[in-house]
């Protein structure tokens, strides 16, 4: 039915692209003017429900819903293209408790860089995001070796010693700095937390530039890990917003908006999302390890609109981001996912424009995750 909506409208201008999954992907470049709103009355025509639109810094975003499916409709104003994906079941939406017991926070975790597990003794994320109902978002999490003090944050700040719910695990790409702290704690420690959904973007192989990702944990590990936890896997999509207690989580970025081009590395996969904490009215943008290109990408698509209170300096501070990025996110706190000691070198380096960062915006507060656990909100 979707498809023959599609020819209807776009004649042989869609190209069909099978993403990871249950879920395929219609692109249109260069769409002829009004057929997106041709393709919108077609899809009432044939019996999709409007759930959402909105419109964002000129880009326009639609989910519709049938009985067996959903459908996202992105126009992108930069690239003048057309986004359609289509996956089984209904939306995620997020879980929006009403009961609230605390005012919603965010803790950057403290990571093991002296531990010999710890690779790279530099790298590695982890974000804790207190929700208002007594819940959990996680962020990555780092290294296996985290995985314990994670958990143990996590049971000494449920709600009345309640076992650790967490709404949302966040993997923000497949590189082993991120994602080890997930693999083992659901290997691990699943019968100490109830984990209810991941949100992590797989990329399939033919989308790299080489056309095989190297780091397989996404592709070949991660699927079939989280079904034998009965964990479901959500796929974001630029554009959509997940509500939960006390905070709106936003998807700005995923590997699947740089289509038809091809991602060059892991890092450039990585997805950007930012928080709204609503009893503080603050912004946090994530960008994982985003690089260059991707978040020069970003910028020419969302603009203005992408400043932010904090912001996660993409890649640990390594020469990812841009000027241009730091300048229209314009962050007053930054937080660095690195060692002091590596933070002190990166902030003096041009190549990243961490020194403009630091020095020509106006950052009032640089936060390192090498000082134990720490409130942000």
């Amino acid at each position: 039915m979707l498809q023959k909506c599609i020819v209807e409208t776009f004649g042989n201008l869609a190209k069909q692209r099978k993403c990871f999954s249950n879920r395929t992907e219609y692109y249109v470049e260069y769409p002829i003017s009004g057929q997106l709103e041709c393709f919108i009355t077609n899809m009432e025509t044939y019996g999709y429900k409007l759930f959402s639109s909105r419109t964002v810094a000129k880009n326009k975003y639609f989910v519709y819903t049938s009985e067996q499916e959903t459908v996202y409709v992105c126009y992108a104003f930069k690239l003048g293209a057309i986004r359609i994906f289509v996956q089984d079941g209904a939306p995620y939406v997020g879980y929006k408790d009403l009961c609230t017991v605390r005012t919603a926070g965010l803790t950057l975790m403290n990571m093991k860089y002296d531990d010999p597990c710890q690779v790279s003794h530099d790298n590695g994320l982890g974000l804790i995001v207190s929700l208002a109902d007594g819940s959990f978002i996680v962020y990555d999490g780092g290294y296996e070796v985290d995985a314990e003090g994670l958990l143990r944050f996590l049971e000494d700040n449920s709600h009345c010693g309640e076992k650790p719910v967490i709404r949302a695990w966040v993997l923000t790409h497949t590189h082993r700095d991120h994602y080890s702290c997930f693999d083992f704690f659901v290997r691990n420690y699943f019968d100490k937390a109830d984990i209810q959904n991941v949100i992590a973007c797989i990329v399939p192989d033919e989308a790299y530039v080489n056309g095989k990702v190297e780091d397989r944990y996404f592709n070949d590990v991660l699927p079939e890990l989280a079904h034998s936890k009965g964990i479901p896997i959500v796929f974001p999509i630029s554009g959509q917003i997940y509500e939960f207690s006390g905070v709106r989580m936003e998807v700005l970025h995923t590997a699947e908006d740089l289509y038809p081009l091809h991602v060059a590395t892991e890092n450039h996969s990585s997805t950007m999302t930012r928080l709204y904490f609503e009893a503080q009215d603050k912004t946090v943008l994530i960008p994982g390890d985003l690089g260059r290109s991707s978040v020069t990408f970003a910028v020419s698509t969302w603009g203005d609109y992408l400043k932010s209170d904090i912001m996660q300096v993409p890649h640990h501070g390594h020469s990812g981001a841009t000027k241009e990025f730091y300048y229209t996110v314009n962050p007053q706190s930054v937080l660095f996912a690195t060692t002091n000691e590596h933070y002190k070198c990166r902030i003096q380096s041009n190549e990243a424009w961490n020194h403009y960062l630091m020095n020509n915006l106006n950052v009032s507060e640089a936060i390192v995750a090498d000082c134990g656990y720490q409130k942000i909100l």
